[in-house]
């Protein structure tokens, strides 16, 4: 998703659970100011997507976090988390 959608990654590790919408493949995120933007991704991007919250809802049955990405201590993921994900 980051990848395929050019966001940063700030914008990244805030979008939740209800911020995306498979049936029109976008997500709202929310920029810099306050401003709220809807972004397109790919079909590819929706597979991931959808395999990803697969194994999130088997990995937190039953959590209330609503972060779209977690981290293994099942809370939002940080910026730095991801930037070393993105560098391995």
């Amino acid at each position: 998703m980051f990848l395929g959608t050019g966001i940063s990654v700030s914008e990244l590790v805030g979008i939740d659970v209800k911020d995306v919408d498979f049936e029109n493949n976008c997500f709202k995120i929310t920029r810099k100011g306050g401003n709220q933007v809807i972004l397109y991704f790919s079909d590819e991007v929706r597979s991931a997507l959808l395999k990803w919250l697969d194994q999130r809802y088997d990995f937190m049955p039953g959590s209330d976090e609503q972060a779209l990405f977690v981290s293994l201590q099942k809370k939002r993921m940080r910026v730095r988390a991801v930037e070393k994900h993105v560098k391995k």
